[in-house]
């Protein structure tokens, strides 16, 4: 694989102006046939920062970058990123998207293979992510963007209104079928109940950085760990459930894991609402969100700030962590080689511009932004 020493569009980017955050429609992939120096596919939850940061011409990378969504509507399951590259199936979701970079630039993956389609001209140069690396290894780089929480956003029915809350044990139950007694679950012919109320617990789309992420919280399909129950539903023909959309949840009752970043974006207007006449929960007594309308902000299960208002203590994941960083996922070789990368993607992440981007998208800020210490492995 090449590197590149690009840094024309990059060296102003300290300056860049801000695209307007009052944007009524989810942001786009690039036009086709506009091809830049580098391509980012995979997470769903970041897609549209970082798609105002790039292909808006906003405060991160001008023209260098373009930002392809994990879903369009109507749908387009192939893309090109490169002039000279392939044309290859979306990367739908955080999993997708490493495993599409991984088949890039892991030179001992000699097929370069990405869902049948080699990847050989450099088509992805970072992923985003909502999930941690899953593995040890050094080969891809992890670098922190912006704090999220991952809640349970619900369709209100008669008994079972806005103000949910529910505890960690709760939502394990909900998701592996088991009862425990004294608390709000419960079940009758094997189906659950919240506060008595019928509930449609479903699970977005496999690949997807927020379903694995939340399995992870509540403690279940992992190794050791009881099985998803046969009543949740994880895909919805013709087409997989997808992520932070109310369109996954319209039946009174149903819910479904919910970026608390995306659900304030779409409170704010920042990107088209899909959520109007439905809730999210609170989560072990701390809210996903607070304020209301347009002053919406991240709500105390993003985490505690410092005194400068960032989130300054990593979330380790685990049974009952619902705070997550999300992250640009790099090779790590040549994001060492390519000054222009480390520039966009460590440094230009942290101007006045990105991070008021980041907050209007409804991301809590991090103290330290750009890190370059979280690794993992490739991922095939």
């Amino acid at each position: 694989m090449k590197s590149k020493f690009i840094l024309a569009g990059v060296a102003a980017l300290a300056t860049a102006g801000v695209v307007s955050m009052t944007a009524t429609t989810a942001l786009a992939d690039p036009p086709s046939g506009t091809y830049r120096t580098y391509a980012a596919v995979g997470s769903d939850t970041i897609q549209d920062l970082w798609n105002n940061l790039a292909n808006s011409g906003g405060a991160l990378a001008g023209d260098s970058i373009a930002s392809y969504n994990a879903f369009t509507s109507p749908a387009t399951t192939t893309i090109q990123t490169k002039s000279a590259g392939a044309t290859f199936t979306r990367p739908t979701g955080s999993g997708e998207g490493i495993k599409a970079l991984s088949a890039v630039w892991d030179s001992s993956y000699t097929s370069h293979l990405y869902q049948g389609t080699a990847l050989t001209h450099d088509e992805v140069d970072f992923a985003r992510s909502s999930s941690r690396p899953s593995g040890t290894g050094t080969a891809l780089t992890y670098i922190p963007l912006a704090r999220d929480a991952v809640s349970v956003a619900y369709h209100p029915t008669t008994g079972l209104a806005a103000g949910l809350n529910l505890t960690t044990s709760e939502l394990t139950s909900l998701y592996d079928g088991v009862d425990v007694a004294g608390d709000q679950v419960t079940f009758v012919s094997g189906l659950p109940r919240v506060n008595g109320v019928a509930v449609q617990p479903k699970i977005p789309q496999s690949g997807s950085g927020t379903r694995s992420f939340f399995l992870g919280a509540i403690g279940v399909g992992g190794s050791g760990q009881p099985a998803l129950a046969s009543y949740v539903e994880s895909s919805s023909s013709p087409s997989t459930l997808q992520e932070n959309t109310g369109a996954s949840i319209p039946n009174a009752g149903d819910l479904i894991p919910f970026s608390a970043a995306q659900w304030i974006a779409q409170t704010k207007g920042t990107v088209t609402s899909t959520i109007a006449s439905d809730a999210i929960a609170s989560i072990n007594g701390n809210a996903a969100t607070t304020g209301s309308g347009a002053s919406t902000a991240p709500g105390p299960l993003f985490g505690a700030t410092n005194a400068a208002g960032r989130y300054n203590v990593a979330p380790t994941g685990g049974v009952g962590g619902f705070n997550r960083d999300t992250y640009d996922v790099v090779d790590t070789t040549n994001l060492n080689n390519d000054l222009s990368l480390q520039v966009a993607l460590e440094s230009d992440v942290d101007t006045t511009a990105a991070q008021t981007a980041i907050k209007s998208f409804g991301f809590g800020l991090l103290s330290y932004v750009g890190s370059t210490s979280l690794t993992g492995p490739y991922v095939h």
